[in-house]
This record gives structure tokens, sequence and C-alpha cells, in this order.
């Protein structure tokens, strides 16, 4: 299925839209002519102005399988899933829907886990890959394989400040999974920021832009920066 994409949008823009807090304040009605991913849940932004999306991505069996009904009765094909969603019955018992599998690289005894952590990059979409550590970054790769030159961030503040607000839709005790007492939380892990740095390296040598939008974001040296009024 992947072969009728392949390369398909070489030289284009695309936008890929994350769950945090931030992407509230997006003005996503300037979307309206663009390429868009959404990952996990973030269909839900189609009630805070965003007009529509092209491709869905969820790599989280967890996410899967704890929101699988709304994931099914909310998304369209094209959809990527991880491929070990074969082995859910939550797929099995629900709509079975269609997907084009990501191979995610999962035994972490394998050195193909840890790929993105040694600066090993997939040569073609089928190769497959490890750890990510935010499915922001399979979407990435995923456009990066569609032909995408441009890959702009929204909504991957990797922080939140509202332990009520984890997610730009509320979130907040059903999504958070960490103590009540936890007011804040950063998500940038050692292995995600080597992971970052690893990929802007492969997309600089590829002739890629990858640049985070997000008004939320507020780590510095990792991902290039700008504002989504800019583009327009």
């Amino acid at each position: 299925m992947f072969k009728n994409l392949e390369n398909k949008y070489n030289g284009e823009r695309c936008f890929i839209i994350g769950s945090g807090p931030s992407l509230i304040k997006e003005n996503l009605s300037l979307l309206k002519n663009e390429k868009i991913f959404i990952v996990n849940r973030a269909y839900k932004a189609l009630e805070h102005g965003l007009t529509h999306y092209d491709f869905h991505v969820c790599v989280d069996k967890r996410v899967y399988e704890e929101h699988f009904i709304e994931i099914q009765n909310n998304t369209k094909f094209p959809r990527f899933y991880n491929h070990a969603f074969l082995d859910s019955e939550c797929y099995w018992d629900g709509a079975k829907e269609k997907f084009i599998p990501i191979f995610r690289h999962e035994n972490k005894n394998s050195i193909l886990y840890k790929s993105l952590l040694l600066n090993i990059m997939p040569s073609h979409y089928y190769d497959g890959w490890g750890k990510t550590g935010s499915v922001i970054i399979d979407a990435a790769l995923i456009a990066f394989f569609l032909g995408f030159k441009e890959i702009f961030l929204l909504g991957n503040d990797l922080s939140y400040e509202d332990n009520e607000t984890t997610h730009f839709y509320g979130g907040g005790r059903e999504e958070r999974r960490f103590s009540n007492e936890i007011k804040s939380a950063i998500f940038l892990s050692d292995s995600l920021n080597l992971i970052v740095k690893n990929l802007n390296k492969f997309f600089e040598l590829n002739s890629v832009k990858m640049i985070n939008l997000s008004k939320g974001y507020k780590h510095k040296g990792l991902f290039r920066i700008g504002r989504l009024e800019e583009l327009f």
C-alpha cells in the first residue's frame, strides 16, 4: 500500500499536528490548503479550527487500545499504525480498519530498537525503525518517505505547565501517567534529544527542513523554530 504514496509529494511541505496544550492558541484555519498529518487523538483539532487532515499516525498500542472506538470512528485512510496493532483484540473485535503498517522494531535487546539513537537511519520505508520517543518523530519519518521537503510541527510542546491541561483538548487525569502531585512536566529525555539531533542531520543531508512552530515549545538548541503566522 505504501508504494502508491512513496515520494508522491516530492518537494512539497506538510504540517504535523500533535496534542500539546499550545495547539489551542494556533490559528489552524490557516492550514486549509495544506497537507496535514494528525497523530494519536489530534483529530480533536477539527473542533478547534482545523479544516481537514490527510494522514493519521498512531504507534502507541496503549493509546490505540484505550481509545480504539473513538479512533476507528474519527479517522480515515491513509492511516499509519504500528504493525503490532494486528496483535490487538481491539483491532480484530472492532472495525478492522484499513491501515498502512509501520514496522516498529520493539525488541529492546535488538540493535534495531536503538537504530535512531545510533544514527542508523532507514533507507526505505519498509526498513522500519526503532524507538523514536515521540509519535511526532514517526510522522516526520513517514513524511520524509512521502517526499515532503518541509516538515512543520504544531502542538509539539514537549512539556505542559498545568496537569489538568496536558493536551490541547484538556487531558488531565485520564491522559496523565504521573502522580496527581506533579503540576508540570517536561518530555525531553536524553534519548529523544539525541534522536532529534540525529534526525536533523539526516534530514539536512537529504535537503529536508523540520521546523517546530509550536507556541508552547520552549526548549533551545534542538528543533529549528518559527511561528505559523510567519508562513502566510
